[in-house]
């Protein structure tokens, strides 16, 4: 999946990388526990990645050397789920699942509408800013620092005046901290693990449509032993609103 070098209409990036791991965890309504996860995030000024480790892989970036100079730096090819940003465009991409069947997603990063606040804590050695959001659903808090100017964070959280090395929903569901950095001054390639069905990805509002088509399908549903099916209205996103 990683093998083709990321193109839209021009050849690989090239420029110097931040690696970024971060503790992910998500505790749902319904779950039985807290589930926390590493996860990382490789960018640069032009493209993001980043990869949440549910398959339990300690390293999962393969760096190859190329014969002309620089780097290659990949995510290994597996089915941890990643979210792919093009920051030159503002967009995003990412797998959203229906029940078994997943749709490549297109989004834009300035969905998030950010409120800066005047308070700061020192994250890893970098001074960090508050900011907070509102976003589908659920209020958040980040911290990001001006010292690495990249507009980029984890998962799908972009849009401020720096790098995102904190940010937690306000209710607890849903965090996102930081605990290494390393910064590559090398020439790299950050491929694009959606390259290939990029012409196939569907809009936001798409796939809640969708979604909406197959929850009202499944209202009517009961199998012949009088059982039903469901999906829920809200996980980390809301899809379905009250």
């Amino acid at each position: 999946m990683f093998i083709t070098s990321f193109c839209y209409g021009q050849r690989g990036i090239k420029e110097g990388v931040i690696v970024v791991n971060y503790n992910h965890t998500l505790f749902l309504e319904g779950m039985p526990r807290e589930t926390s996860v590493n996860a990382v995030l490789i960018a640069n000024k032009s493209v993001a990645a980043y990869e949440m480790d549910f398959l339990g892989i300690s390293n999962f970036i393969d760096e190859e050397d190329k014969e002309e100079g620089g780097i290659i730096l990949r995510i290994r090819p597996n089915k941890n789920p990643i979210v792919f940003k093009d920051l030159r465009n503002g967009q995003f991409f990412m797998d959203e699942r229906i029940m078994s069947k997943f749709y490549l997603v297109k989004d834009h990063i300035k969905i998030f509408n950010w409120s800066l606040k005047d308070n700061y804590k020192d994250i890893l050695g970098y001074k960090c800013q508050e900011a907070t959001t509102h976003y589908r659903g659920r209020d958040y808090r980040a911290y990001f620092t001006t010292k690495v100017q990249l507009n980029t964070g984890p998962w799908k959280f972009g849009g401020l005046p720096g790098l995102i090395l904190s940010v937690e929903s306000i209710d607890g569901v849903f965090k996102m901290n930081a605990n290494t950095i390393e910064i590559k001054n090398v020439k790299a390639e950050i491929d694009n693990p959606f390259v290939k069905n990029i012409d196939k990805a569907i809009s936001w509002d798409d796939f809640i449509a969708l979604y909406k088509r197959k929850y009202e399908e499944l209202l009517s549903y009961t199998d012949p032993d009088g059982g039903y099916m469901s999906i829920p209205k809200k996980n980390i996103e809301t899809y379905i609103k009250e």
